[in-house]
């Protein structure tokens, strides 16, 4: 009986009636799960780098917010060097699809804030929204410093 579904075939044997398009059925069936997890990496991959890029960005701004004086030459310094990082990422980022506000916090006399906001619209991972769902459309960073004194 073991014998019966265990087959063995001799190199360069034509396959034995009903075996033909095994091959095929497999490919079918696996196929579209690969590639939904080869996409889903993609595009996972593509989200958390600008997101973690957006998080640095406003960091950075932040960081060389502390250097100004008044809050019109923080919010010169912040804008200067998130401009600055997004340009270094060259191609992956566009700051033209980026938001950057940069401010002193309402309220509070001794904090400024830096928020970044980025708009994915324009990468076009919302036409694989219905097969991956992406968790926001456009990232944001707020980062608050101390102005220092």
């Amino acid at each position: 009986m073991l014998r019966r579904f265990v087959s063995w075939r001799a190199p360069g044997a034509r396959p034995g009636p009903g075996e033909e398009g095994v091959a095929a059925l497999e490919f079918a069936i696996v196929a579209p799960l690969f590639l939904a997890l080869v996409f889903g990496i993609i595009v996972y991959g593509i989200y958390f780098t600008i997101w973690i890029a957006v998080t640095e960005a406003a960091s950075e701004g932040a960081r060389a917010s502390v250097a100004g004086l008044d809050t019109a030459e923080r919010v010169s310094l912040a804008t200067a060097e998130v401009t600055n990082f997004f340009n270094a990422y060259g191609p992956m980022l566009s700051l033209s699809h980026a938001t950057v506000v940069a401010e002193q916090v309402p309220g509070n006399a001794g904090a400024f804030e830096v928020a970044v906001t980025y708009n994915l619209s324009s990468l076009g991972l919302g036409t694989l929204a219905g097969l991956l769902p992406i968790p926001t459309a456009t990232p944001t960073a707020t980062v608050i410093v101390s102005n220092g004194g």
